[in-house]
């Protein structure tokens, strides 16, 4: 027992005594030291790029959200707003919704250029051409052009004042409602999927029955 006892407690006094052995003998050799200094960078790098991109992808998640929020709630006030458009006479609130739709617009392409383009032109461009390609199979960035006088639009009709007043141009209001109709069949439903789809496709049907009705209006 004594013996057993004495060859235990020799052991553990000998434990430390080798881990220290061991650690000197890795800094003597010049090539283990790397490897170990290598090693424990390797995995604080590691570990600092996990942090990093555990908090872009909170980040890249709000900021998705926000901009993919600022659309939807464009074109559900458009829709609104042309409700009130068709009315006769129209309701005090339909200017103000219709231009509070344009804002929401604008405060998207501002986001979706700040947080997604940082503000580039050519990241834009490049972004738009890969996405047109994915849904459609054209490598072309003319969208985003598009894009750019839809904006334009969008803000003209609201500030204009000779665009609410009555009698309304007919043919100009079908031209603009076109452009609108075709951005919003693009932006709501082809280059969407899943559940923004279907809300698109029921968005566009809204818009469509409301001038449909606002046609029969004039028409009589």
């Amino acid at each position: 027992w004594r013996a057993v006892r004495k060859n235990r407690n020799y052991r553990t006094s000998k434990q430390p005594r080798r881990i220290y052995l061991h650690l000197c003998s890795l800094l003597r050799n010049d090539s283990d030291y790397r490897s170990l200094l290598r090693t424990l960078l390797h995995r604080t790098e590691r570990r600092a790029v996990l942090v990093w991109w555990e908090s872009m992808s909170i980040d890249a998640t709000t900021s998705s959200l926000f901009v993919v929020g600022t659309i939807w709630a464009a074109l559900v006030l458009y829709v609104v707003g042309e409700f009130g458009r068709s009315l006769r006479p129209s309701p005090s609130w339909t200017r103000p919704v219709w231009i509070l739709g344009s804002i929401c617009y604008v405060c998207h392409v501002i986001s979706a250029f700040s947080l997604h383009h940082h503000w580039s032109h050519s990241a834009a461009y490049v972004y738009t051409a890969t996405t047109t390609y994915n849904f459609l199979g054209i490598d072309s960035g003319l969208g985003l052009w598009v894009n750019y006088v839809f904006t334009a639009i969008w803000v003209g009709e609201g500030l204009l004042p000779g665009r609410w007043s009555r009698p309304v141009n007919r043919r100009l209001n079908r031209v603009v409602q076109s452009v609108f109709l075709f951005m919003i069949i693009n932006g709501a439903v082809v280059f969407v999927a899943g559940p923004q789809r279907w809300f698109g496709l029921l968005l566009v049907a809204a818009l469509l029955t409301v001038w449909w009705n606002d046609t029969e209006t004039f028409s009589r």
